[in-house]
């Protein structure tokens, strides 16, 4: 099923005609400035950060991608300056770090990248 819209009430999240999607991953907003790599959820033991929708935008020309700590979990998008992108909500999760490992961003060309972020933690 192809969700278009989700809506968050009571801890869950439903699609657009009021369903529940099955899961209830916490919501990060986090706007963070990063010169080259930088944290942006830190890893908890014996749990794996899976990634189900991102909203990127950048003040400058940039390529971002995804990390498990030092390793890429995600392919590498160029964000133009004063531009964006949206990877779109999957009930299954983009990508996902290792164990206990942290989720981190990794920029091409220092500059301001606003991130939010909708994730579970899962064992």
């Amino acid at each position: 099923m192809a969700v278009t819209s989700i809506l968050y009430h009571n801890g869950s999240f439903y699609d657009r005609e009021g369903r529940p999607l099955g899961f209830t991953p916490d919501c990060l907003r986090a706007g963070v400035t990063l010169t080259n790599s930088g944290q942006v959820l830190v890893g908890s033991a014996g749990l794996r950060i899976r990634v189900y929708a991102v909203l990127a935008n950048a003040a400058a020309d940039t390529s971002i991608k995804f990390q498990s700590n030092s390793t890429d979990i995600s392919g590498t998008f160029s964000i133009a300056g004063k531009g964006g992108f949206v990877i779109p909500h999957n009930p299954n999760g983009w990508f996902e770090t290792v164990l206990a490992e942290a989720l981190n961003l990794n920029m091409s060309t220092p500059t301001t990248v606003g991130l939010q972020v909708l994730y579970g933690l899962v064992s």
